[in-house]
């Protein structure tokens, strides 16, 4: 950890530790180059050859080619004098979208202006190849709290669209639940951009109804509503919602990729074409909404708990699971049931 006052780079004085995450500690700290205080992220320590080196070591590329009013400024990046390597950026002052939305609602307009503000800064990284992959609204900053300076944060697991090279671990879950797109949850490698256009689409489906489209208690029941589940109508929570905007938000939704707006260029296209939207007034949800019209739905997980260490008998098992996976679909389909494999193989 760095102490208040030291010296990185002969650049850098340390002001404070502002934040914690899972590749490394944030602090406050003054450029003394531009005079400016900037957000000093520093790795945790891990071998030079892992995946969170490599991941760092990308999200240091990918945000050093990136500039745009909507995405937080790269400012320079080297290593400690233990040999961490750091990335500073610009210090942003105000809150995430997602505080701003537990204050208070939004109004239509409101909505529209985050959706243009982030799809404009996610069409840039679009542009140049790079799918976030974890678009969510702590994600979003609002510079002094204002929606029109919304600026997209932590590329920390972007990729660029088609990378061979894959920097996460067979089985395990990339991105948040609740705002994943269906090919994320089935551990598609080849994201892209549509995927983004997804998780926008869940960002701007909860500015509209103040909740979630795909909420759950559970992981696995998160999962399996982004897989099965359409969201409850927006028009349910607020009736003066315009059908063009509802529209747009469904096909943002869409289970296929294929079905989506490709990337958030074409997002800016469709919102433009929506013209004027008359403006309301934010609306209260009432509690329990949608209580009377319940509906029972049974989720079955199967998966192996122990995993061998012999190759030959894996891929065994392996062949097994898609016999009986192939065997199983007409059976359940014939039965108004439908299966995904997750992830992690479930």
């Amino acid at each position: 950890m760095l102490a208040a006052g030291s010296v990185l780079v002969e650049r850098f004085v340390i002001e404070s530790l502002i934040g914690l995450g899972g590749m490394g500690r944030v602090y406050r700290a003054h450029d003394r180059q531009s005079g400016r205080a900037v957000a000093l992220k520093v790795m945790l320590d891990a071998a030079p050859d892992s995946n969170d080196a490599a991941r760092f070591a990308s999200e240091i590329r990918v945000l050093s080619e990136l500039a745009h009013p909507g995405i937080v400024a790269y400012v320079a990046h080297g290593s400690t004098d233990e040999g961490l390597p750091f990335l500073a950026m610009e210090l942003l002052e105000g809150e995430d979208l997602g505080a701003r939305l537990l204050r208070a609602p939004l109004s239509v307009a409101e909505c529209l202006v985050v959706l243009r503000r982030a799809a404009s800064a996610l069409a840039e990284a679009h542009r140049r190849g790079v799918v976030h992959r974890d678009l969510k609204p702590s994600n979003l900053f609002l510079r002094g709290g204002a929606l029109d300076r919304l600026t997209l944060l932590d590329f920390g697991i972007a990729r660029r669209a088609g990378a061979t090279r894959a920097l996460t671990a067979t089985g395990a879950i990339v991105g948040t639940p609740g705002y994943m797109a269906p090919e994320q949850v089935e551990g598609a490698r080849d994201l892209d951009p549509a995927a983004d256009v997804f998780a926008l689409g869940c960002v701007l489906y909860e500015c509209l109804a103040g909740r979630p489209p795909f909420a759950a208690d559970h992981l696995v029941a998160a999962l399996a509503k982004i897989l099965f589940d359409d969201p409850p109508p927006l028009e349910r929570a607020r009736p003066e919602i315009p059908a063009p905007l509802v529209a747009l938000v469904a096909r943002m939704l869409a289970k296929a990729p294929a079905d989506r707006l490709p990337d958030a260029g074409a997002v800016l296209d469709a919102l433009d074409a929506l013209g004027e939207v008359d403006d309301a007034p934010a609306a209260a949800l009432p509690e329990g909404l949608g209580r009377g019209e319940l509906e029972l739905v049974t989720v079955i997980i199967a998966s192996r708990l122990a995993r061998s260490n012999d190759a030959t008998l894996a891929g065994e098992i392996g062949d097994e699971a898609v016999r009986v996976e192939a065997a199983l679909r007409p059976e359940l389909a014939a039965r108004g049931a439908s299966m995904e494999r997750l992830v992690d193989g479930s």
